[in-house]
């Protein structure tokens, strides 16, 4: 096979990978995939269920239950930093390098929040879920996530805000 043949596949290949994602963008204004909202709300039953049981449980429990919860926060809060790691390596926006910057921040965040007292961590990964959110909103402003991205994220950040809290809260009626 000659250079010029293995060139000219290649960029045949490279045009039609573009042209994929370009497509999967440009329909990306519609709903949120199904698969992306069956796997962001079954995400949410780690963070549900010790933060309900936590205030029914024996107090052996609930240390047990609020460092499950933490650690969990923490995994997915680093995830959500490697979601932007990931829409950083494939833009050209001009923060790019911004965006590099900002995506280790949840997982030093997440890092810290298990080692922070229990009450303390879990207030601390709500603020950090917040946060994040506010990186998702610039991320689909600047063109970077699809629209559809901002809705899926606006309903899985307040229900794990919200979870993160209701535990916290169980939490301090514990100590108090």
């Amino acid at each position: 096979m000659s250079e010029q043949h293995v060139s000219s596949c290649e960029a045949v290949t490279q045009r039609s990978a573009r042209t994929q994602s370009e497509r999967a963008l440009a329909s990306a204004d519609g709903a949120v995939p199904g698969v992306a909202l069956l796997l962001g709300a079954s995400g949410l039953l780690p963070f549900a269920a010790p933060a309900i049981i936590l205030w029914f449980a024996p107090t052996p429990w609930q240390a047990w239950l609020v460092a499950t919860l933490t650690a969990y926060g923490a995994v997915i809060l680093s995830f959500m930093g490697a979601v932007h790691w990931g829409l950083a390596m494939v833009t050209r926006h001009r923060w790019r390098n911004r965006w590099f910057g900002l995506s280790v921040v949840p997982a030093l965040v997440g890092w810290c929040a298990v080692m922070l007292s229990p009450l303390v961590g879990l207030l601390v990964l709500s603020a950090a879920f917040a946060c994040v959110y506010a990186l998702d909103l610039a991320a689909v402003r600047a063109g970077i996530a699809p629209p559809w991205y901002l809705r899926l994220r606006r309903a899985l950040t307040l229900a794990v805000a919200a979870l993160l809290l209701l535990a916290a809260s169980a939490v301090w009626s514990a100590y108090s």
